[in-house]
């Protein structure tokens, strides 16, 4: 993707950050990252398959800018402050659980993310001023960056809030960052929802210990990808293509063994 529809991507992100954080601290430039800035990678373990860059300084000053709302959480601030994100691929049990939507519908949510549509899914709660509101803004930007494709991916953001978050308030957070139709915003039980949570390893005991992680699952013979950190909505995309692509060809090339087994038998 060029360089100026990256950075248009970057500047929007910042610019719905900073209408729902209600700041003007936010600033966008119209400049590129720099050399040094923009490629920066961190080292890994041999488990993670890739690092990926966040996008340069604009989208840096609105993890600022949400930082300085939520002062006193050191951990989340050292969060924001994070460059690029960590990729890994493994498999989840999804448990079999009923939540409910921002409409007031029960969802099984076992059968939302093994549908036909491939799945993009975070954890937030509305209340949060600091990695929620970036997270959000990123799907929000991938919906409208997926274009005429976005009616064939399914976005869900479970709350780790549940107390709080009721599917009125899950309602009033989604027009906040204009979700558009596809994105499912989830409450539950607290009992579901930790459970839920325990199955994709994203549970910190607490919802001011949560951490920024997204998951994309593309087909039921796929796995899932695991991000930790604050993938970029380009990112996003990209991710989701490039398991795309891969899942065609592995379905591509099952067909053509089993068609060379029957011609064989």
């Amino acid at each position: 993707m060029s360089k100026p529809t990256s950075r248009t991507s970057r500047q929007t992100l910042a610019l719905v950050i900073s209408a729902v954080l209600g700041t003007s601290a936010v600033t966008v430039t119209a400049q590129g990252p720099s050399a040094g800035t923009a490629h920066d990678h961190h080292h890994m373990m041999d488990v993670v398959t890739a690092a990926q860059p966040v996008g340069g300084h604009d989208q840096h000053a609105g993890h600022q800018a949400a930082a300085q709302q939520h002062e006193g959480h050191e951990h989340h601030a050292a969060l924001l402050s994070q460059k690029g994100y960590l990729r890994t691929e493994t498999g989840y049990l999804v448990p079999d659980v009923l939540l409910t939507n921002q409409d007031g519908e029960r969802v099984s949510l076992r059968q939302l993310l093994a549908g036909p549509k491939p799945v993009l899914l975070n954890y937030i709660f509305t209340s949060c001023t600091t990695i929620c509101p970036v997270l959000s803004a990123s799907f929000a930007q991938t919906q409208r960056s997926l274009g005429d494709e976005a009616n064939k991916v399914r976005l869900v953001s479970i709350s780790i809030d549940p107390e709080q978050d009721t599917p009125t308030r899950l309602r009033d957070y989604a027009q906040r960052f204009r979700a558009a139709e596809g994105w499912e915003l989830l409450t539950g039980s607290r009992e579901d929802i930790v459970a839920v949570q325990k199955a994709f390893d994203a549970f910190r005991g607490d919802k001011m210990n949560h951490i920024p992680v997204t998951f994309i699952h593309v087909a039921d013979d796929s796995p899932w990808i695991r991000l930790e950190g604050f993938p970029s909505a380009d990112e996003l995309v990209s991710e989701y293509r490039r398991q795309m692509k891969q899942s065609r060809a592995s379905a591509a090339q099952t067909g053509s063994v089993a068609v060379a087994d029957a011609a064989g038998s």
